[in-house]
């Protein structure tokens, strides 16, 4: 990148898909301006008369010093994008800067053309880890700052002139738990008798009707010995070295066994998921 074009270049561009992508632009660019970089994204320097698509592409072609482009299969299919891409490949060889494109990853996505060989950042492991990663990038590659960072105040006020209303009436509640009427009034310890295969244990264990929590030598359980012998035939025998009721196991954990309360409560959310 030649002088000239490294102090008029000042802006990240967000490319992004609108209004599937606003939410992550309006999350992320007052933190990179908080970092102290200049960013640029259609949700807050586009105005109403404005030629909005000769704005953005002569943004990108004189002022954007990186592209961050959003990265999705739903984003990736907008002509848009797609021309922003074009246009942000062109700029990599001009430039030059083989870096100029920062791929993204919001969620799964099929690269396009222009983007394949980019190593991209991860966001969809969470947008604070993917954020840290870009802000490394951008300092490694002497992206330019502001002396002073500016929060762009339109941040704050897109999300005020876009509220939710609330209304005062009954809603139903949506959840992937299922209450849990009532419980088998203990459970077992159960370990093999004899010799073993512990690989044919395992597999048998994993096959079982009944759901089982390793645990030492053995496993702990709900179901009852007598239902092991028909199962586990041929694999080894097993059988029970104790048993304790479901509220006491809860409260206190097994002593016998060296199961400390907080093992016994993650144990039970194991057999009862």
């Amino acid at each position: 990148m030649s002088s000239g074009d490294s102090l008029k270049r000042t802006k990240l561009f967000i490319s992004k898909a609108t209004p599937g992508d606003d939410q992550f632009a309006l999350w992320i660019a007052p933190r990179l301006e908080a970092a102290g970089y200049e960013v640029f994204a259609d949700i807050l320097e586009l105005d109403t008369g404005d030629p909005w698509r000769t704005k953005l592409t002569t943004t990108l072609q004189d002022e954007a010093v990186k592209m961050l482009l959003c990265c999705s299969n739903d984003t990736l299919k907008r002509k848009g994008v797609l021309q922003e891409i074009g246009i942000a490949t062109d700029l990599m060889n001009r430039l030059p800067d083989p870096n100029f494109i920062f791929p993204l990853r919001l969620r799964d996505f099929q690269p396009v053309f222009g983007i394949v060989d980019l190593q991209y950042i991860n966001f969809e492991k969470g947008w604070a880890i993917g954020l840290q990663q870009l802000l490394e990038s951008l300092e490694k590659q002497n992206v330019p700052r502001l002396r002073e960072p500016v929060i762009q105040a339109e941040w704050a006020a897109y999300h005020r002139r876009r509220p939710i209303n609330l209304l005062n009436e009954p809603e139903i509640l949506t959840s992937n738990w299922l209450r849990i009427l009532s419980v088998p009034s203990q459970l077992n310890y159960v370990v093999p008798t004899g010799a073993v295969n512990r690989t044919a244990l395992k597999a048998s264990a994993d096959t079982f009707d009944y759901p089982l929590v390793p645990h030492g030598e053995g496993f702990v359980t709900f179901a009852p010995p007598t239902d092991f012998d028909a199962h586990f035939l041929g694999v080894g025998g097993l059988q029970s070295v104790g048993h304790l009721d479901f509220d006491v196991f809860t409260e206190e954990g097994w002593e016998a066994h060296e199961i400390e309360p907080r093992e016994a409560r993650s144990m039970l959310v194991n057999l009862l998921r």
